[in-house]
């Protein structure tokens, strides 16, 4: 039978996966999340601006160290599936392969167009010399990633996903398996935790010679640059660990600077050197997300208002480590404890009432011991999930 007779005897058309070329390309595989999560009250457009920011290499600084490509999935003249593949160069070690993940992946609950997206993906993965395909990334590990395995009634959080509860099972079908859990749990200091808190973190004593301080406006993009060097050295041995360039910190940096309370960057100091940071965002997904994903022509007005009304109730902890000399070590530990609850105090002295500890990695047994004792529960789940391309 041809495929006109199929189509004439109700059988849906084939999948066609085409890579994004044109301008109009770009903006269908922008629009296509808004139909894929059309009636999902947890869904909240993210900023079209980032997301365009994303498909350039004149704007994204990921682009200074890799490459990626993008699909649309059509069926006859309509999109119905998007996905990207990227090659990060950087790696951890010299002698590491290089990391290729897909990621920007949104389709309706169809297995033709879920393995249509992957194969292309998985083609490109495998021109790129990777030897499996991990992710989702959009681009990196560093910025919105994984599916949901728990809490798809909440929305998420800034630079967190959102994924419908099919992704998962669409997924594993076509043979990706497990890579790395990700837990976001939540602090909301009830009168008794607070007091708890207060009477043991409130009583600890900074290591000797060591000092915390906030930072400034004036400060700012020098302390972003101080604190991702902690971060970098800090997490170096973390599973799926990328280093995060200086581009990319002035990149943050300039997204962030009119909008942001300094107050937010927490450094810890000892001899003048920067040795721990402690860093959130308010979680601006709050203020969007009921913007379409546009802050022209008045969406900034309703966002600058809900900024200086104090209408967001959450942040979010993005930033936590200590130098490798003191990890494992009691003042190590000191800081850590010292910093979050110092930072809690800050939130709830400014109208939050939440700290969203929204990325910890299943084996980082500290961060999860420690996000106990501030009595944080669990809201979501995240997995990263990998496909072998032999």
């Amino acid at each position: 039978m041809s495929d006109g007779a199929k189509h004439a005897a109700g059988a849906p058309p084939a999948v066609a996966v085409r890579p994004v070329r044109t301008a109009r390309e770009r903006e269908m595989f922008l629009a296509l999340p808004a139909r894929i999560f059309a009636g999902d009250p947890a869904w909240v457009p993210p900023l079209l601006h980032d997301e365009r920011c994303k498909l350039s290499p004149r704007c994204h600084p990921f682009y200074d160290h890799g490459r990626a490509e993008f699909w649309l999935a059509w069926r006859g003249a309509e999109p119905v599936g998007r996905i990207s593949a990227q090659v990060n160069l950087l790696t951890p070690r010299a002698d590491a392969p290089p990391t290729v993940s897909f990621g920007m992946l949104d389709a309706p609950d169809d297995a033709a167009v879920f393995a249509a997206l992957v194969a292309a993906a998985r083609a490109w993965a495998k021109d790129q010399g990777g030897a499996f395909l991990e992710g989702p990334y959009s681009l990196t590990l560093n910025e919105e990633f994984g599916v949901l395995v728990e809490g798809f009634e909440t929305p998420p959080v800034v630079m967190m996903a959102h994924t419908r509860p099919y992704y998962l099972a669409r997924l594993e079908q076509l043979g990706f398996a497990k890579a790395k859990d990700f837990h976001h749990w939540v602090i909301t200091p009830e009168p008794a935790t607070l007091a708890k808190m207060r009477g043991f973190f409130g009583r600890l004593r900074l290591p000797e010679g060591c000092s915390l301080r906030v930072s400034s406006a004036r400060s700012l993009r020098r302390d972003f640059h101080l604190g991702l060097g902690v971060y970098n050295a800090a997490w170096r041995d973390q599973w799926g660990f990328l280093p995060v360039t200086p581009r990319e910190v002035d990149t943050l940096a300039r997204r962030l600077r009119f909008i942001y309370d300094p107050k937010l960057m927490m450094l810890g100091e000892r001899a003048g050197e920067a040795i721990a940071v402690c860093c959130c965002i308010p979680d601006y997904n709050e203020a969007t997300r009921d913007l379409g994903g546009r802050l022209l022509p008045f969406g900034w007005l309703k966002f600058a208002w809900r900024l200086a009304t104090r209408r967001i109730e959450g942040a979010r902890l993005i930033l936590i480590g200590v130098d490798p000399r003191f990890q494992k070590t009691l003042g190590g530990a000191a800081l850590h404890m010292i910093m979050v609850y110092r930072m809690i105090e800050y939130l709830l002295s400014r109208g939050y009432r939440a700290l969203e500890l929204a990325w910890i990695i299943e084996d980082n047994r500290d961060m999860l011991k420690l996000a106990r004792s501030f009595d944080a529960r669990p809201r979501k789940l995240y997995r990263v999930l990998r496909l072998p391309l032999d």
